[in-house]
């Protein structure tokens, strides 16, 4: 509704007002713009410590379903049961931000210094997802993750009780060139050569159903949710769900 408002009220399209929503992430600052200077809203775009609005997926049913799909290639990855993060890193600048936008640095100190001493670009935005772990390195329930991610107080010591993990898959943003058109084949690709190897998810490229049941299997037995299938062609389309990205899990 307030979209489409700031859309009448400014003689800007629908799909602008709702592009720079999902950019900006803020919608009193969409709205300040389209009314004020309508040309920004037209060019903008995603902006360091700023969040952006996460691209989402659909639930899929079964591999074939995947497959049929996607006509131009899957990668399957692990799907976790953890909390989304972004990563917007400016030299040694580092912020962290959830899903839902909200900042979480403050929470997550080792994260930050993964950022700081893992990532080899000097600027840019990067996702994954975190995860907390037991003393054997097995993931813990989320709802012990969430008591650590939204930790303010004694942060030094649920760091030490609630160990974090992180996992990460793609990067919309590096040296001041925006990447979400891109297909996410080539912004991996980026990403590989970006980040140390041992903070990306593990991932095939395949179309051999009993290849990827072994990883779906292989993600179930090491505690996991299941497996996140995205279509070798597609951009990120921010803040959109749909059939590019699609999840496989065990049960609903």
């Amino acid at each position: 509704i307030l979209l489409g408002a700031i859309t009448s009220a400014s003689k800007l399209s629908l799909e602008k007002v709702r592009r720079a929503y999902m950019l900006m992430g803020d919608i009193g600052r969409v709205a300040e713009q389209a009314l004020t200077n309508p040309n920004a809203i037209v060019d903008v775009r995603i902006s360091l410590f700023s969040p952006v609005r996460p691209m989402l997926a659909d639930m899929a049913s079964s591999i074939r379903e995947i497959l049929t799909s996607h006509k131009h290639g899957t990668a399957f990855e692990y799907k976790y049961d953890g909390a989304r993060i972004q990563i917007h890193k400016r030299g040694d600048s580092v912020r962290v931000f959830s899903r839902r936008l909200t900042e979480v640095t403050g929470s997550v100190p080792e994260i930050v210094a993964l950022a700081k001493g893992h990532v080899r670009s000097q600027e840019t935005l990067l996702e994954g997802e975190v995860i907390a772990i037991d003393a054997h390195g097995r993931p813990l329930p989320f709802q012990d993750l969430m008591r650590r991610f939204t930790r303010v107080h004694d942060v030094p010591d649920a760091t030490t009780r609630i160990p974090l993990e992180l996992h990460l898959f793609d990067v919309l943003l590096l040296e001041g060139d925006e990447l979400i058109q891109k297909p996410y084949s080539e912004r991996r690709e980026v990403l590989e050569r970006e980040v140390a190897q041992e903070l990306l998810s593990p991932r095939i490229i395949s179309a051999d159903q009993d290849e990827i049941q072994r990883l779906f299997d292989r993600a179930l037995a090491e505690g996991h949710e299941g497996l996140m299938a995205k279509a070798l062609d597609s951009g990120y389309e921010v803040g959109k769900r749909g059939k590019k990205w699609l999840k496989l899990k065990k049960a609903e």
